[in-house]
């Protein structure tokens, strides 16, 4: 039995006994009617985005016309040692709320969600990720997942300047920490969060919010950090080779928060949200690596002889 065979199982159940309760047998008597015309007041481009860290409608793009280090805009900084996830916090959206049992219309609109998602599974491909971090709401029982940077990198402007400019983020940091801590001619290295998408406008130019509704919907603002390991040939002292292992860390808590809409469609999240209340759905958190092997030679920064790695192969989400 399919999920929403179960769900029209069980509010047809529920229908029957809070119509017995009310006095009204015939209150949710055409029930067929009500099923075929579930989900079609909403469009799959209704699919609702993630946090955006700000309310500004007007998305900014990325661009590496001119770099900032992120730790001149956050005050944090990279340390030597090995990888160690930096402190970073998330909200919990409904989570918070205190829970309630479900009534009839939570039934009703959970219906009338997943026959939308099936509908845009069908309808909408280039939503595939947005609709798998989605169904992982429903399903997942609040378990981790993994999701692809390289499929944001490789379908989303926002995902190659934010791999660029962490890049040159750790480029930047290797030659500092480098200085500071004697040259060693091997070192690890690791790093604070950064908040991609954030409300301030350097940073965000830097590391943006995702420009594709597909990943707006799928992770829209979230958090990276980036680790490695950086081996300097020094025997020109005046430009030593730097050779790197670089790997971006990236993080997302998927939820909806009360009080705020999608930006699209003006939807509040209490409508997905509450599903969290009467425990239907589950936020969890969204993990991903993106790892990448390069050298430079000298001191200054720079991304245009290393080529981004793109790989194709990478497949849609289940």
């Amino acid at each position: 039995m399919s999920k929403l065979e179960e769900l029209r199982k069980k509010i047809e159940e529920k229908s029957s006994r809070e119509a017995r309760s009310s006095g009204n047998p015939h209150q949710n008597a055409n029930i067929d009617r009500e099923f075929s015309q579930a989900g079609v007041a909403r469009k799959p481009d209704d699919i609702p985005k993630q946090d955006t860290y700000t309310r500004q409608k007007t998305l900014i793009p990325g661009n590496v016309g001119v770099f900032f280090p992120s730790s001149s805009r956050t005050g944090n900084s990279y340390r030597i040692g090995p990888m160690m996830r930096p402190h970073i916090v998330h909200d919990r959206g409904h989570a918070d709320l205190p829970k309630r049992d479900p009534k009839l219309t939570d039934y009703w609109d959970l219906f009338k969600w997943r026959s939308m998602m099936e509908t845009a599974g069908a309808l909408r491909p280039d939503l595939a990720d947005a609709i798998a971090a989605y169904n992982h709401f429903l399903d997942g029982e609040g378990e981790a997942r993994e999701f692809s940077y390289e499929r944001y990198v490789m379908n989303d402007q926002s995902g190659r300047t934010t791999l660029r400019n962490a890049i040159l983020d750790a480029q930047d940091a290797a030659i500092k920490l480098w200085r500071s801590n004697g040259k060693p001619s091997n070192f690890q290295f690791t790093g604070p969060g950064i908040p991609c998408g954030s409300a301030d406008p350097i940073l965000r130019k830097t590391f943006p919010y995702p420009v594709t509704e597909n990943w707006q919907k799928a992770i829209g603002a979230h958090f990276i950090w980036i680790s490695g390991n950086v081996a300097v040939d020094q025997s020109n002292a005046a430009s030593p080779v730097f050779k790197m292992k670089f790997v971006l860390h990236a993080e997302d808590q998927y939820n909806f928060n009360p009080g705020q809409s999608d930006i699209a469609s003006g939807i509040p999240d209490s409508e997905n949200g509450k599903f969290v209340v009467v425990n239907f759905a589950h936020g969890y958190r969204n993990n991903s690596t993106i790892k990448r092997s390069f050298t430079w030679k000298g001191f200054e920064p720079g991304i245009s002889s290393m080529g981004m790695n793109i790989r194709i192969n990478e497949r849609p989400p289940k």
